[in-house]
């Protein structure tokens, strides 16, 4: 996306859960830590993520960081129409998909992760997304 202006279907106030990768392995060594000491039966699985933050948070942070401006945001309404006719296209259907899932809120619960790691600290999904994109900006002017 780097270097073309992308957009956000519907109002981007809808909910995301994401997690950084480094977080995700620093659960899975804790989590077989644990377990090691857990007897039959005490595992339990858990939902792991940082807390939700907005598609429109997330959008304007890779837009920062790649130098952009903020995206723009598109109706739904209006992108109803095309959405069907790609949704008749095979090699078009994925992408239709694709905008429908940004613009549907998907929020894991993540109440079992707090009691089971009180301690742990998950990165900002913003700020990981905005350094992320910096990051792939630079790489492309190099």
């Amino acid at each position: 996306i780097a270097g073309h202006r992308f957009f956000v279907p519907g109002s981007g106030e809808n909910r995301k859960s994401f997690l950084h990768v480094s977080d995700a392995a620093q659960v899975i060594a804790v989590s077989a830590a644990r377990a090691c000491d857990l007897g039959e039966g005490q595992i339990e699985t858990l939902n792991v993520a940082a807390p939700a933050v907005t598609v429109a948070q997330v959008a304007n942070a890779i837009a920062l960081g790649l130098g952009q401006r903020p995206p723009v945001r598109v109706p739904m309404p209006l992108l109803r129409f095309p959405m069907a006719m790609a949704g008749l296209v095979p090699p078009l259907r994925s992408i239709a998909d694709s905008v429908k899932k940004l613009a549907s809120n998907d929020v894991l619960d993540t109440h079992a992760l707090s009691r089971a790691f009180p301690d742990l600290a998950l990165r900002d999904t913003v700020t990981a997304m905005e350094e992320c994109a910096a990051d792939a900006a630079a790489i492309d002017r190099a």
